[in-house]
């Protein structure tokens, strides 16, 4: 039996009491004895301080439960002082007796007194909340708000209420929706609300989670809520001062990209026209006028830096800089650096040495960006730098290529180093007055290296020169091209099989001559592969096909006949054909192995050239130049002209759609900002036909490219040009290169 149980006779003394009672009442064991009367034991207890609420009151509570032991009729609870808690419930037996059975309820009603603190608690939380807390049932009634909740709808109190009976129609209707949708999928809801309360229109940021019974059932929604309409004011006003800030970026963006045409586009005439009187002066022999001339390119092109340097400071700050990555051979870049860079560098008296190894492979890199940091530090290092020597140093590892400009040039203090990277400042106001310049470039340095991933850093000492160390990520290098960036199909990778129109390859271990025979060559439209040893040019020549090859001699390994004998043998390449170079007089062996010509060295350069032009397509190249610029549009005829292609001209995008019409060019310079249809447009127009799209188009722009201009080119143009940045070589080598391709 797990109750306690006792019996009391009609004269209400003690008869029996079960083990279980004997266990819990211990404390009384030794009056419970058969005779002694209720009173008696009850006394005892009390005297002994075993009933918690008797403590203090001890004759009234003694006649308060002997009154109730008497009438014997229903169930009470009893506080023990050791902390227990027992139901007990009297009954009359027949013969007038009391029975009474004893429960211990001591977990329940601590169980009780917890969820009544918790309570307590909760609604101590609740109503103390600095936000909105309510509850609704699954009609819409709120059934509880905390003084919060009240506040807020005051004079107005929403318990007892629904939505619908204290706001309009739609707002409750808003309301009642987002409840049930709560009560039917049993997921919380977070939301803005609005409000129209006699405080006006409100907004709030309601959670609404399903409020549950003990069963687990679903019986209303409770709803934490926060104001926020101050906030939504200030984002309002936010989104409105926003708005006002990108008009005035858009219209400062619009202001530097119209400065850029129209500050680049004279000086690229002025540039791009000095550069042909210079050649035309030379071929002349008019030298008296070569020193003026000289002059108005240099000039020309010292203004262009100095507009590019504030342009591109203007972008950096306005966050318009994008990347445009491209996998790019290391040494082909630096060489064509070198060649641009070598007349200011040597300006001084300087010697420019270069420190990359042959094989140092490629890197991904934004090309553009790259060539600006290390033309940046090597002019600066020919400026700085008097009857010295300036290094160009390249290196790479697994993960990162490493370029170092050093100089044997002033040098700076820690101080000047300090700052060294801040905007319009160089190391103090007499380098400013010595040197001139914008303090620009190296702001511009450090913030391009950082932004492809890298960093630049500078060590010097007064006296001793300085070393600049660009550090760049190698960044997969052994991606295939085109796999990212916009301007990644640019990427110098040699000819694909079949596709050796107009190139030649030159096999020779001497540098020198390959360097030679490379500038020779290029001049005259021919693209030129060379290599240093045999077994690589039979590779070359299966790969290229190539027009004609030049072959040496005497290489280490497979020397030149063995080459030519297994060229003849292959029948593949038999018909190529061989013009043998080299210091040994045996044309007669040459003949007879399958040599088309044979030349002793040195090389003659018209007799070189003529024997290759034999090999070269016949039919003059064409050109479609498209500029609204007058002296833009001759400044290219005459230049193009002079080195034997035929020119076609347009002034806009419609111009030149007829001019297609009419004859298929072989290559399409263009401008972008044209009237009545600009170079976007005529692009977009090259795709649409088939017979035009594959014509290769080299951009010629004053216009400062976003990435979304040039995701519009990608595809369709060969190569982006800047106005004033690029030399007439430069112009006629991308031309050479694109125009020898597409002739058939």
């Amino acid at each position: 039996m797990t109750e306690g149980l006792t019996l009391y006779d009609k004269d209400d003394r003690f008869v029996f009491a079960n083990r279980k009672y004997r266990e819990w009442r211990s404390d009384i064991a030794d009056v419970l004895a058969p005779g002694i009367p209720f009173e008696t034991i009850l006394r005892t207890g009390v005297e002994r301080k075993l009933y918690r609420d008797a403590i203090g009151q001890e004759e009234a509570w003694i006649r308060s439960r002997i009154e109730r032991h008497r009438s014997a009729d229903g169930k009470f609870e009893v506080a023990l002082s050791d902390g227990r808690w027992l139901q007990v419930t009297e009954q009359k037996t027949d013969d007038g007796g009391i029975v009474t059975l004893y429960n211990d309820i001591t977990d329940w009603k601590q169980t009780e007194e917890y969820l009544r603190d918790s309570e307590a608690r909760y609604r101590t939380l609740f109503d103390s909340a600095p936000v909105i807390l309510f509850t609704k049932n699954r009609d819409g009634v709120y059934t509880s708000a905390n003084a919060e909740t009240l506040e807020y709808w005051k004079p107005l109190n929403p318990i007892g209420f629904t939505d619908a009976e204290l706001l309009e129609p739609i707002i409750a209707a808003d309301l009642r929706r987002n409840d049930l949708k709560v009560i039917e999928t049993g997921q919380e809801l977070v939301l803005e609300e609005n409000f129209i309360t006699l405080q006006g229109n409100r907004v709030v940021l309601s959670r609404k989670v399903p409020l549950r019974n003990a069963a687990g059932a679903i019986i209303g929604v409770m709803g934490i809520s926060v104001d926020i309409t101050d906030r939504k004011q200030v984002e309002v006003e936010l989104q409105h001062a926003k708005e006002a800030a990108e008009a005035a970026s858009r219209a400062k963006s619009q202001f530097l990209a119209n400065m850029s045409h129209e500050l680049r586009t004279p000086l690229n005439a002025i540039i791009g026209y000095s550069e042909i009187l210079l050649e035309e002066a030379d071929e002349l022999e008019l030298d008296r006028f070569q020193p003026d001339l000289d002059k108005i390119q240099t000039a020309g092109r010292h203004l262009l830096n100095i507009i590019s340097d504030v342009l591109d400071l203007s972008k950096i700050e306005a966050g318009k800089i994008d990347l445009y990555l491209e996998t790019i051979d290391i040494q082909e870049m630096i060489q064509n650096i070198i060649t641009t860079i070598r007349p200011v560098a040597e300006k001084n008296g300087n010697i420019l040495q270069i420190e990359c190894d042959n094989h140092i492979g490629s890197m991904r890199t934004d090309s553009t960006k790259t060539r600006q940091v290390l033309f940046n530090l090597l002019s600066n290092a020919g400026k700085f730098c008097e009857q010295g020597i300036i290094t160009l140093s390249a290196t790479k590892d697994q993960e990162w290529v490493t370029f170092k400009v050093i100089d044997t040039g002033i040098g700076m203090t820690t101080e000047q180093i300090d700052s060294l990277f801040q905007p319009f400042t160089q190391a103090d106001a007499t380098t400013t007055r010595r040197f001139g310049g914008t303090g620009l470039g190296l702001t511009i340095s450090q913030y391009f290296c950082r932004m492809m991933g890298g960093e630049i850093a500078v060590d010097s000492e007064p006296g001793r020169g300085s070393t600049f160390t660009v550090r760049l990520p190698a960044q997969g290098v052994d991606a295939p091209p085109g796999t990212k960036g916009i301007d990644a199909a640019r990427s110098r990778a040699p000819a694909a099989p079949g596709d050796g129109k107009n190139t030649v390859l030159v096999i020779d271990d001497d540098p020198a001559t390959q360097d030679l025979l490379r500038r020779y060559l290029s001049k005259e439209g021919f693209q030129v592969y060379t290599t240093t040893n045999g077994e690589e040019g039979l590779d070359l020549a299966k790969m290229l096909k190539p027009v004609a090859i030049t072959l040496d001699v005497l290489m280490p390994g497979m020397d030149g006949w063995t080459v030519l004998t297994r060229l003849k043998a292959d029948s593949d390449l038999a018909d190529i054909p061989v013009i043998v170079l080299t210091i040994i007089n045996d044309k007669n062996l040459g003949y007879t192995l399958g040599a088309s010509d044979y030349l002793t060295k040195p090389i003659q350069r018209k007799r070189l050239i003529a024997l290759l032009k034999k090999y070269r397509a016949s039919r003059m190249p064409a050109c479609l130049v498209v500029e609204d610029e007058t002296p833009m549009r001759d400044m290219m005829r005459r230049t193009l002209q002079k080195e034997g292609w035929q020119i076609i001209e347009a002034v806009n995008g419609l111009e030149a759609l007829q001019r297609l019409s009419e004859t298929r060019p072989d290559l399409i310079l263009l401008d972008l900002m044209m009237p009545e249809m600009d170079g976007f447009q005529f692009v977009a127009e090259l795709r649409q036909n088939e017979a035009w799209r594959t014509i290769p188009v080299v951009v010629v722009t004053a216009l400062d490219l976003t990435r979304a201009d040039r995701a519009k080119l990608v595809g369709y143009v060969k190569h982006i040009l800047q106005k004033g940045a690029y030399s007439r070589e430069e112009l006629l080598n991308e031309v050479r290169n694109l125009i020898t391709e597409s002739v058939k």
